[in-house]
């Protein structure tokens, strides 16, 4: 088994896990089961246990007992199994599901998945998106309260449970409840429920009234069978209610709601505001309380869409197919019929079935081939088409002045066809071919024919091939109609805008039947024609010259005067527009090898404008009216006027200096009157206007170096050869950059392509990189260049040296070369000044002064009283005697430092310490060192780094920067240590040791006692000794505090939830209110909780525990012994345990919960406030001694297997007593 465990009291472990993956078992006992790093596996099996994951994605597994679950850092699954279990998820996507009873969630940071059972409880989301679900259950005694936190949660509800027993609190986010059961009660009236944004149901729901607030939209989705969603509660917000695939009802609020059937045959009411009703598919039915009298409804327009205005407001109905009121039901849209919709080249041509033909906002062809059909006519001036022998019974709605019905292979008198008002407001259409009074077809017609014929409304027929048209038009019988350039006179943009280049202009109107027409212009005639039977005529002029003309029409008939309906303006434009072209762009011109002069540049980035301008306003403009060479591409066309067209081009890839143009595509471009024109180039000109230069092709780069070995301290010349020269006006000094060393330059150091540097290499061995920094230099259009690197390796390039040897001598200096020194000298106080090169010097006696030098060096054989200086390098330093001074320099340098009175400075770099004796001042810069073997009274100050200190003996002082350190002192005690940031972990032994951390997830053992610990913040942890009498000051964070067990431990929490292990009486808590949710594990008999302390629970022997003056948790121990409770003042919840328990609530409004076993509930004042018992079982008593009141006292009131005891301002209520009689109670 990995880790350390200690053995409880009670019979339990108390496990701590390593770095690393654990997997551990509790015992049958109250166990305390912790992680540190890795995915552990932590099962604590019997007993109330405490399981606290740490860092890494764990599994958590209470067992039965209530137990509380920490999930900590990482993706934990927690797992309460049977019991009353507190699960906290922590950081990391967690999954927590309580298990039977009556269970306490929280999932913290993270998308968290958690799971209440039918016994009830409370579940928190958190922050992330969370989904909570809760089985819920009507046993009268179980309630749900779920808050699911910022995020976009998922709340699932199943099970059959009373909604007053439930609250649900959506929070921050877009929020979704399901309803997932068909043994919900229909209705969430007296649900408590909040912050919801939709709502997906299983069953039917009354909505309550407080789901929805001012200004807010609900969604409620059915989702099964038949389902009726019930919002006439709501008079705040708004309701988007939406049906399933079945027969559904859905009912609005007071708000402007919005109602959607979906499929099936549904039944929508919309309620009070202005709401919109959509059937969806299938036959569905507007529902109104009102009779038809009280409304108004009309088609609108637009398909299949109805507006119903009344009392209840102004409705916009979609898809639906009747309108049922108090006294009748309208069908506004036959049912059964088959839609054909416009595709996309606006023709619509039915089937020889029944069908409905609906258009769009074109000009669509509606052609019903057979059978009788409904035409809904869209946005456009639509045509429709029939036979006539088809078009008996037939409906046109949304019809339009102006749009004809052509009857197919029918000719048609205009005394044949007649128009009349029909029912309900509609027009009707008769066709009669026979002579007797029975029509062969009738039309109906919705929408602007729904009137009968006004003055100035025409009902017109014509006869073209061997079809008829029929049309109503707006127009004064008798009087000239319509007059109009015809459209196939007219080439430009609008056959209506009376300009054209046409050479022959025909001019069309209608007039009396076979009237002589006459065209003039300033009183002289230029043309005539007659009018045929139904009235109209044609007439051509030609010979019109260019310019404006003002063309009056006159018709007269059996000597009558003749009528003149106003002037037609006609202007006649045969010339094409001119235009010219110019192209500029941001980053100037350049000279481009063929062409004249300069062009315009386009580089990788950026874009041109070529701007024409035209002598008049062009039309016609599509994506292809502007063609360009392939070496860019149109990103864009704009104009204002249609005189000034901007066309913006940016380069396509790949292109390395290449010239291009832009230019108009023949005949795409056409003024108003279809005139095109004048093409303009699109290939290279020697007028260069609509030419540009094209390179897109970022500049590259080449890094080299001089051949050879590189070693450190050098100077190594290198180049850069570019892929085409750079632009002028770079730095060097921002172009070429070194990972280490330094780059310098020449002078002139650009030659051509080619870049010339020198590199001073560092002094360190190992890896560097060389690189090109491609935004530092671009070519000569602006194209930055490209990055480019050479990774380097920087080795010891050793020189030969020189050795050494001397017979014994004092007072002598030696000095080496820069190469490989080997130096043996005997005797004392010598100096010897290695130099460079990685020298061996061996030396006897004392009083030596020695300096390595560069190099990794190797020192040994002084006996005391030296001055050592390893310099720069991986040194290795072995002294001998005592007082000596060492220095390591800058490397990984390993020292022995003697016997003691050492003065050593390990210099930067990852250093080992050997360190003996007594009396040593130890420095080590920033690096990973370890100092070990000091026998006591060190003095040590480290850099920042991952140091691991391993002493022996006392009066030691350490002062430790930042960083994950790991500090041990075997033996001893009075130790000072103050540490930085970082995760410390500090292992003391002995008395009167002194601690202080910094920032970060700290874990101290304190040694014997008598301590003073402070932690900074962060989720400490501390050990106290078992002699007692130490002070533990808690930073902010979530900590965990185990005393030893004897006198007077002080410990002063901070902010978070701390907890706290007591095993003494006389243990002294400080906590301010406020700071956190506090938890008191109490192993020791006739403790009394701190103030702001809120939760404390009996483990291993102890039996009794009293609370603080306020609202407490308290918890009996589970170990199989009766626990005595007495909650103090406060509103207190207090739970028993499967044994005989004492439970006393105190003052205040206390919540008690028996948990088996003849317990005794104490009621021992005249006055104790407002009580609840869960859990009654009978042989348990009620014990009022020490309140003055016997049995005719109390009012006992029993109703619904419930009892409540009153008396005075007091009561107690007992969930689970059917009654309560005298023998229930103890009086004394």
């Amino acid at each position: 088994m990995s880790g350390t465990t200690i053995p409880l009291a009670g019979g339990g472990m108390d496990y701590t896990g390593t770095s690393g993956s654990d997997t551990q078992y509790g015992t049958e006992y109250d166990d305390v089961l912790r992680g540190v790093d890795g995915g552990d596996q932590l099962y604590g099996r019997l007993g109330d246990d405490l399981l606290e994951g740490g860092i890494g994605n764990d599994r958590l597994d209470g067992g039965d007992g209530n137990d509380t679950l920490l999930g900590g850092g990482g993706t934990d699954n927690l797992f309460g199994g049977n019991g009353n279990d507190i699960l906290r998820g922590g950081d990391g996507n967690d999954y927590l599901d309580g298990g039977s009873g009556r269970n306490d969630l929280d999932g913290g940071d993270g998308d968290d998945y958690l799971n209440l059972t039918y016994q009830g409880g409370i579940a928190t989301g958190g922050t992330g998106n969370d989904t909570l679900e809760a089985s819920v259950t009507d046993d009268g005694v179980s309630s749900y309260a779920i808050d699911a936190g910022d995020g976009d949660d998922s709340i699932y509800i199943y099970g059959y449970a009373p909604s007053s027993h439930l609250s649900i609190t959506g929070g921050a986010g877009y929020d979704v409840l399901y309803i997932q059961t068909d043994y919900w009660y229909p209705s969430l009236d007296t649900a408590v429920i909040h912050g919801v944004e939709k709502i997906v149901t299983y069953q039917s729901l009354v909505l309550a009234d407080s789901l929805v607030g001012a200004g807010q939209t609900l969604q409620v989705l059915a989702n099964s069978y038949g389902i009726t969603i019930d919002g006439s509660a709501e008079t705040d917000g708004k309701l988007l209610l939406w049906g399933g695939s079945y027969n559904d009802r859905l009912i609005g609020g007071a708000g402007d709601d919005t109602l959607n059937g979906g499929n099936g045959n549904d039944t929508l009411r919309g309620g009070l505001g202005n709401d919109t009703l959509d059937g969806g598919d299938g036959v569905d039915t507007a529902l109104y309380a009102g009779p038809s009298s009280l409304y108004n409804w009309y088609y609108t327009g637009i398909f299949d869409t109805f507006r119903v205005e009344g009392a209840e407001g102004s409705d916009l109905l979609k898809n639906m197919q009747y309108l049922q009121f108090s006294d009748r039901t309208i069908t506004l849209r036959p049912a059964g019929l088959p839609v054909i919709v416009a595709p996309d080249n606006s023709a619509v041509i039915g089937t020889n079935d029944p069908e409905q033909l609906i258009g769009d906002a074109r000009d669509n062809i509606l052609s019903g081939t057979g059978s009788t059909d409904r035409f809904e006519s869209g946005l456009g001036t639509d045509l429709i088409r029939d036979v006539i022998a088809d078009l008996d019974g037939d409906v046109i709605a949304g019809y339009e002045i102006g749009e004809r019905i052509q009857v197919q292979g029918a000719l048609l008198a205009p005394a044949q066809v007649s128009y009349e008002l029909g029912a309900a407001g509609s027009g009707v259409i008769r066709i009669e071919t026979t002579g007797d009074t029975t029509p062969e077809a009738t039309i109906t017609l919705l929408g602007e024919g729904t009137t009968p014929l006004p003055a100035g409304l025409v009902l017109r027929t014509e006869q073209v091939g061997g079809d008829t048209f029929i049309w109503l038009e707006r127009g004064t019988p008798g009087a000239l109609t319509n007059f109009r350039v015809a459209s196939g006179s007219d080439a430009g943009t609008s056959s209506e805008d009376g300009i054209t280049s046409a050479d022959v202009l025909t001019f069309t109107g209608f007039a009396a039947a076979g009237a002589a027409v006459t065209l003039r212009e300033g009183g002289a005639a230029i043309a005539t024609g007659t009018a045929d039977a139904q009235g109209q005529f044609s007439i051509a002029v030609p010979g019109l010259a260019e310019g404006q003309h003002a063309i009056t029409a006159e018709w007269l008939k059996d000597g009558s005067t003749a009528h003149t309906p106003g002037v037609m303006h006609v202007q006649i434009d045969r010339t094409g527009p001119q235009g010219s072209v110019s192209v500029t762009s941001a980053l100037g011109t350049t000279t481009a090898p063929g062409a004249v002069g300069t062009l315009p540049v386009l580089n990788a980035g950026s874009t041109a404008t070529a701007t024409f301008t035209f002598s008049e306003a062009v039309y016609g403009l599509t994506s292809s009216a502007f063609t360009v060479s392939g070496s860019a591409q149109i990103t864009n066309v704009a104009t204002t006027d249609h005189i000034t067209y901007t066309v913006t081009l940016a380069g396509l890839t790949g292109q390395d200096g290449v010239t291009g143009s832009v230019g108009i595509a023949p005949g795409a471009l056409t003024d108003i009157a279809g005139n095109a024109v004048q093409v303009l180039s699109t290939g290279l000109s020697t007028d260069p206007t609509n030419d540009f230069y094209v390179d897109t092709v970022r500049p590259g780069a080449v890094i080299a170096l001089a051949p050879g070995a590189i070693g450190p301290n050098s100077a190594v010349t290198g180049t850069v050869t570019f892929s085409e020269a750079p632009a002028a006006g770079f730095d060097p000094a921002q172009l070429v950059l070194a990972s280490a060393g330094t780059i310098s330059f020449g002078a002139s150091p650009l030659n051509g392509s080619v870049l010339t540097f020198t590199w001073h290499t560092p002094q360190d061995l190992g890896s560097a990189t060389l690189s090109v920094a491609g935004a530092a230099y671009a070519d000569r259009v602006g194209n930055a260049g490209t990055d480019a690197s050479l990774p380097v390796t920087v080795v010891q390039v050793e020189l030969p040296g020189i050795e050494i040897h001397s017979p014994p001598v004092w007072g002598q200096v030696f000095t080496g070369s820069i190469g490989q020194d080997v130096f043996r000298i005997q005797g004392g106080n010598n100096t010897i000044l290695a130099g460079g090169g990685s020298d061996d010097i061996y030396v006897t006696g004392w009083g030596n002064h020695i300096e390595g030098g560069a190099g990794n060096d190797l020192i040994q054989g002084t006996q005391g009283n030296s001055w050592i200086d390893g310099g720069d390098g991986n040194d290795i330093i072995a002294a001998g005697g005592h007082n000596n001074v060492i220095f390591g320099g800058a490397g990984d340098d390993t020292i022995w430092s003697g016997e003691g009175n050492a003065t050593v400075d390990g210099g930067s770099g990852n250093n080992i310490l050997y360190v003996k004796g007594w009396n040593n001042l130890i420095t080590v810069g920033d690096g990973d060192n370890r100092i070990q073997d000091a026998d006591g009274q060190v003095t040590l100050t480290a850099g920042n780094g991952n140091n691991t200190v391993a002493l022996l003996g006392w009066n030691n002082h350490l002062t430790l920067a930042n960083g994950n350190n790991h500090v041990t002192v075997a033996w001893g005690g009075h130790t000072t240590i103050a540490a930085g940031n970082g995760n410390n972990t500090i292992e003391l032994s002995g008395w009167s040791n002194i601690v202080s951390t910094g920032l970060g997830n700290d874990k101290v053992w304190a040694g014997m006692g008598m301590s003073t610990i402070s932690t900074g913040a962060g989720d400490d942890e501390v050990w106290l000794g078992a002699s007692g009498g130490s002070r533990v000051e808690l930073g902010d964070g979530n900590d965990v505090v185990l005393t030893g067990g004897a006198y007077g431990d002080v410990l002063i929490g901070g902010r978070g939830n701390d907890q706290y292990v007591l095993r003494d009486v006389s243990a002294t808590i400080v906590e301010n209110p406020g700071e956190g949710y506090d938890t008191a594990w109490v192993a020791v008999d006739g403790y009394t909780l701190a103030a702001n302390v809120e939760y404390g629970r009996l483990i291993e022997t102890a039996t009794r525990l009293t609370g603080s003056a306020g609202s407490d948790v308290l918890v009996g121990n589970s170990a199989g012994r009766a626990s005595n409770l007495d909650g103090g003042g406060g509103d207190d919840t207090l739970w028993g345990t499967a044994e005989a328990d004492i439970l006393k609530g105190g003052m205040g409004d206390d919540v008690i919960y028996s948990q088996g076993g003849l317990d005794t509930f104490v009621f021992d004042a005249a006055s104790w406030g407002h009580d609840q018992i869960s859990g009654w079982l009978l042989g348990q008593k009620l014990d009022l001694r020490g309140s003055g009141y016997g049995f005719g006292d109390l009012t006992v009131v029993s109703s619904g297997g419930n009892s409540q005891v009153s008396v005075g301002d007091s009561s107690i209520f007992v969930h689970g007593a059917a009654s309560l009689a005298v023998g229930d109670f103890i009086f004394g």
